[in-house]
């Protein structure tokens, strides 16, 4: 591009906004600019200026008061105010998360903000409002542990799973938590109940965590944990009941536990209920209903540009001893449960709110211990 060049500056009486004096005259590419002010477009005309844009990593490092650009990761124009660069008034910005990226679907680009590590964080909004889609996962309940010479411990219900489309995002401060999904049950010959996960939370919104699993007794069992969605019973008692609470801006999903069988033979005998996931209750096998205690099924969202299913329930566990029963499956990041004699509940994933898989129980003293339930998941995502 050729150097524009000036002939000639003389004061005027410049147009409100205009950055350089009036001028008379000037050259560009050897054709006459009547206006600079007008040419530039800040003094009434159809032109524009065009300021330095690059990335947030291309910031000037050592910036000085007045500095303006175009931050092309944010999409947004920004100053350096002599503390930090901070976005134009009635543009918005947020800053926050543990990863932070853009893709595109579709034509829309779209910016992420990703919150996976347990503790308390923030994101910060300035600027106007904006229509963002908010996932939050709470964290998944513990299966039981599988006792000697009883039955199948029950699976962890998964964590509350809440999602708000085009939730209008004002500036300000917004507390972010990811909470610890609940330790499976242990126990040596005894019983022991799955841990209740913990909550996952955004600003004023909570996801409840999921409930923790029972575990099984010839004395009587042991009931399922309330929660997000309810963790599974061992033989027969009652199973966990899903709790969250109801809020306007965001759609709830939450189910119930299963009821483990207390039947000594025949189809499911022994084996632990299933956790309650997102999209549906967790499988009962109590008096023949089915064979294995599944966990529910959770529910899926491509809010960070790829498609992955949260908050599945934890599968319940089997009974080994004589009757070789089957451990119930889980799905959705939900662990499943113990296979035959004294198998340990598996782990549900981090970062799905899935509950964990019961332990089995075993005709010996062997304990098949319950699965941790995973870890949630806060997600904030908007266009740009």
């Amino acid at each position: 591009m050729a150097d524009v060049t000036i002939s000639q500056l003389t004061p005027g009486t410049p147009s409100t906004g205009a950055l350089l004096p009036y001028s008379q005259s000037g050259t560009t590419n050897s054709s006459t600019v009547a206006n600079i002010g007008l040419a530039l477009g800040v003094g009434g005309g159809t032109g524009a200026i065009t300021i330095p844009a690059g990335t947030t990593a291309q910031r000037p490092s050592s910036p000085v008061v007045g500095m303006l650009r175009f931050n092309t990761t944010l999409n947004t124009f920004e100053g350096w105010n002599g503390i930090q660069w901070a976005p134009f008034a009635g543009t918005f910005n947020a800053t926050g998360g543990d990863e932070t990226y853009n893709y595109s679907s579709g034509g829309v680009t779209f910016r992420v903000h990703k919150f996976t590590s347990i503790g308390s964080s923030s994101l910060l909004v300035s600027g106007a409002d904006k229509a963002v889609d908010i996932l939050i996962v709470g964290d998944g309940g513990g299966g039981g542990s599988g006792a000697s010479s009883s039955y199948g411990a029950a699976g962890g219900g998964a964590g509350s799973l809440l999602y708000g489309a085009n939730y209008n995002l004002t500036a300000g401060l917004y507390t972010v938590v990811v909470g610890t999904g609940g330790s499976g049950g242990t126990g040596s010959s005894t019983i022991g109940a799955g841990n209740n996960g913990g909550n996952s939370s955004f600003g004023p919104f909570i996801a409840n965590g999921g409930g923790g699993g029972g575990s099984g007794t010839a004395a009587g069992g042991q009931a399922g944990k309330n929660g997000g969605s309810g963790g599974g019973s061992a033989n027969g008692t009652l199973f966990g009941a899903a709790t969250q609470t109801a809020y306007t801006e965001f759609l709830s999903y939450v189910n119930n536990g299963g009821r483990g069988a207390s039947t000594l033979t025949g189809t499911g005998a022994r084996t632990g209920g299933g956790g309650g996931g997102a999209g549906g209750s967790g499988t009962t096998t109590e008096s023949g209903a089915a064979a294995t205690g599944n966990g529910g099924p959770g529910r899926t969202y491509d809010i960070t540009g790829t498609s992955i299913c949260y908050a599945g329930g934890g599968g319940g566990g089997s009974y080994g001893a004589n009757i070789g029963t089957n451990p119930g499956t889980a799905t959705c990041g939900g662990g499943a449960g113990g296979n035959k004699e004294g198998g340990a509940g598996v782990s549900a994933t981090v970062n799905t709110g899935g509950g964990g898989g019961g332990g089995s129980a075993t005709g010996s003293s062997t304990t098949g211990v319950g699965g941790n339930g995973g870890s949630g998941i806060v997600v904030v995502r908007y266009t740009i």
